[in-house]
C-alpha cells in the first residue's frame, strides 16, 4: 500500500507544489513514483543534494543550467540514483515539473523508451502540442483550490505510474545527448548495482550481465567514473543506509542487511570510515533531518 501526500510550500525563493509517496517499501517495488511536483524558483536557487531516485524534470520557461549545460523551455533532464542534481536557475521567470521514480524495473522501462539510463539533458517534445500535453498531465494531479487537496491523496499510485509511462511517451530520443557505447555500457552496469545493492555482487558478475571481459570492465569503469566497481558499490550501499537510519526505525543490523552486509559490525566499520561515525552515532545526529 503507498501512502501519497500532498503539500504546497511558499517561501521567498521558491513556490512549490508536490504530491510525495512516503511509503517505506519504495526501495522493494519494481517500479514506484516517489514525488510528482511542480515549482517557480527564483534566479540563484540551487540544487546539489545527492538523488535516491530517477527523477526527470520538464523545464517549462526561463533559463538555468544543469550540470553547466544551458537548460530552457522545451528541455528535460534526467537525474540517476546516487548522483547529484547540479541545477541552478539563472532567470526569474523559471519554472518546471518533475517526477521522481524508481524500481527495479526502471532501466528496462527507460530503455523501451529509448532513453539512456544516465543523468543527460534532452526535449522533452518534437513540437507544442507535446509540451501542452506533459502540462496537462501534471495539472490533472494538483488541486485547483485548497479545498480540493483531498482528492491528490485519494489518488492510486496506478495513476501516477500511468502519468509517468505518458510522460515517456512523449519524449523526442532524437535530441538526446550523444552518448557513447561505452558509456551506455557503465551506466547499464551502475543501474544494475542500484538495483541489486542488497545482493552479493561481484566484477565477474558484473562483467557477465555487460556482456564484457572482468578486466576490460574495470579499466573503463574507472575512465569513466574515476571510482573502481568495488567503490561504486559500496557508496551506493552506504548512501542508501544513510536513507535508511534517517528515515526507518529499522535496527542497525536490519539496515546492514538491507543494503547487502551479512555482517554488522563490518558494516558498521565500514560506515564510520566512509562517515566519522558509526551508524548509531549518525542516526543520533541527523535524526532530525529529513529526506
Amino acid at each position: 500500500m503507498f501512502d501519497l501526500q500532498y503539500a504546497r510550500i511558499e517561501t521567498k525563493t521558491e513556490n512549490m507544489e508536490f504530491i510525495i509517496n512516503r511509503s517505506q517499501n519504495v526501495s522493494l517495488s519494481k517500479l514506484a513514483v516517489t514525488e510528482m511536483g511542480h515549482s517557480k524558483p527564483v534566479t540563484g536557487k540551487r540544487a546539489d543534494e545527492i538523488s535516491l531516485y530517477y527523477q526527470l524534470h520538464f523545464v517549462v520557461s526561463g533559463k538555468g543550467l544543469f550540470r553547466g549545460s544551458e537548460i530552457s523551455e522545451g528541455t528535460a533532464f534526467l537525474v540517476v540514483p546516487g548522483e547529484s542534481q547540479g541545477m541552478s536557475v539563472e532567470s526569474d521567470n523559471f519554472e518546471q515539473y518533475w517526477i521522481n521514480f524508481d524500481g527495479s524495473e526502471v532501466p528496462e522501462l527507460l530503455q523501451s523508451f529509448g532513453i539512456p539510463i544516465q543523468s543527460h539533458t534532452f526535449d522533452y517534445a518534437k513540437n507544442e502540442s507535446g509540451k501542452r500535453i506533459m502540462i496537462s498531465l501534471f495539472d490533472s494531479i494538483f488541486p485547483k483550490c485548497p479545498d480540493d487537496a483531498e482528492v491528490c491523496i485519494r489518488r492510486r499510485h496506478a495513476y501516477l505510474v500511468g502519468i509517468l509511462y505518458q510522460l515517456l511517451s512523449i519524449v523526442d530520443t532524437s535530441t538526446t545527448d550523444n552518448i557513447t557505447t561505452t558509456d551506455r555500457y557503465i551506466a547499464s552496469v551502475c543501474s544494475y548495482i542500484r538495483s541489486h545493492y542488497s545482493q552479493e555482487l561481484t566484477v565477474s558478475w558484473l562483467a557477465a550481465v555487460a556482456g564484457l571481459s572482468p578486466k576490460y570492465l574495470i579499466r573503463i569503469f574507472k575512465q569513466v567514473t574515476g571510482m573502481t566497481i568495488i567503490g561504486y558499490i559500496t557508496k551506493t550501499r552506504l548512501e542508501t543506509a544513510q536513507s535508511l537510519l534517517r528515515t526507518t526505525s529499522k535496527s542497525i543490523g536490519e539496515t546492514a542487511q538491507s543494503v547487502g552486509y551479512t555482517d554488522a559490525l563490518y558494516f558498521s566499520k565500514v560506515f564510520k570510515t566512509a562517515y566519522g561515525m558509526s551508524p548509531s552515532e549518525f542516526r543520533n545526529t541527523k535524526q532530525h533531518i529529513e529526506v
